[in-house]
């Protein structure tokens, strides 16, 4: 069994948080915390959702995906509810200096991932990939263009956690990939 772990910094991590109106042309490329989810504040809350992409072109395009887990820092549940967060495998390219709401990419219909949240308040959490759709992005099957992350019912329901850009190392987003590659099929003559 092999392992992939990728936990980027500012200067190599893809990841942006996308916040509705009145924000929605607004870049957040940048930020160290994004959010999904609503709020519930006085007045409304804004709804935010978070897109984040790993490089794991170092993964041999022969490799069969055992497991993947997604490792996201919670720094502040803002909500009165707790609720679900849904992955969902992106379907075209982006840019995290330019990515907003008003242009967020499109997105497979079917999650990748789901998770109750009801333990709120901060610390890491796991979202387990299904392996299906890491192993078509690991043999080309499908263009790895990332990860769209919102909650369920966005109501009620927000949770912020720590970007690349977060300035603790071990709050980052990490990736944890586990393979097996094919055994070499040199046969020897004795």
């Amino acid at each position: 069994m092999a392992s992939f772990s990728s936990q980027p910094a500012a200067a190599t991590g893809l990841d942006a948080g996308l916040i509705d109106s009145p924000y929605a042309d607004t870049n957040y490329g940048n930020a160290t915390t994004a959010y999904i989810g609503e709020s519930n504040a006085v007045g409304g809350g804004d709804v935010g959702r978070i897109v984040i992409k790993f490089d794991i072109s170092s993964i041999p395009v022969s490799a069969v995906i055992v497991s993947a887990t997604l490792k996201l820092r919670i720094t502040d549940a803002k909500s009165n509810g707790y609720g679900t967060a849904d992955g969902y495998a992106i379907t075209a390219n982006w840019d995290e200096s330019t990515v907003t709401w008003n242009n967020q990419p499109s997105r497979q219909a079917g999650a990748i991932f789901s998770r109750d949240m009801t333990e709120g308040g901060a610390g890491e959490v796991s979202f387990t990939l299904d392996p299906a759709i890491v192993q078509t992005w690991t043999n080309g099957t499908l263009v790895n263009y990332g990860i769209l992350i919102k909650t369920n019912s966005e109501a009620n329901d927000r949770y912020d956690f720590a970007m690349s850009d977060h300035a603790t190392e071990a709050y980052r987003p990490k990736l944890e990939i586990e393979y097996t590659t094919p055994a070499n099929n040199i046969m020897w003559w004795y």
